[in-house]
Formats: structure tokens, sequence, C-alpha cells
């Protein structure tokens, strides 16, 4: 499909490779799938759409994500926050937040940097 294997091949942005990888992974009757960063070369809708696409396929399957973009584990069934390969905090993404711990903290520094409401506070719990 690219030109790595053919001259005649398209040339794909990041995002659209991704995309490929996703719907790849979909087509194969895995178990498990397994994504790492499945949409850090989209943009926030391109993304947002990724994740409701994966939501939906993976009902009934075991799916992991592996992000930093905390937004796109909040319909997790469960959360896992890691640190420094040790497990620190385990729940859905509102008792996480309920907690106040480190990913309640990550999360919304993470959403600060979305909110261009004047009134946002620092500390308030999205």
């Amino acid at each position: 499909m690219t030109k790595e294997f053919d001259n005649e091949g398209a040339v794909l942005s990041g995002g659209e490779q991704q995309k490929i990888v996703v719907a790849r992974a979909f087509a194969q009757q895995a178990s498990v799938k397994v994504f790492d960063e499945p949409s850090s070369a989209l943009d926030p809708i391109a993304e947002y759409d990724l994740y409701k696409g994966i939501m939906n396929e993976s009902k009934g399957h075991i799916t992991l994500f592996i992000s930093h973009r905390l937004s796109s584990v909040k319909d997790a069934d469960e959360v896992f926050m890691l640190e420094n390969g040790t497990v620190i905090e385990q729940g859905t993404h509102r008792q996480l937040m309920d907690k106040g711990g480190k990913y309640c903290e990550m999360f919304t520094k993470q959403a600060q940097n979305y909110l261009a409401d004047e009134t946002y506070k620092e500390g308030v719990t999205v």
C-alpha cells in the first residue's frame, strides 16, 4: 500500500497509518487487542471518533489501551495508572477522579489545557 514496497504506493500521514492499524486489528479475530498510543498522530475530532469506534468494536472483548492522553481512557471499564513500571492506582475514571490522586492530578492538568473558560480554577475536579 505504501511506497516502501511499491513506487506507485500511497504516502500516508501518521494519522492515516494509525487508522489503518486499528482497522486491521479489528479485522483479525484475536481475543485480546492491545493499542499503544493509537491516536498520537490524530487531531482531537479524529481521536474522539477513533476511540468511540474502538469502544463500540471492543464490546465483549479484552482491549488494552496504553496512553498518556487520559481522556482516551475515560470510558474504560478499568484504568491502571502506572509509574516506573508499578501500578499506583486502579479503578474506573470516576473512582480515580474521586480519589484525588495522581490520575486525578494528571487528568485535570490535561483537561486544563483544553479549557478556554476563564472561570476554570486549578484543583477543581472536571
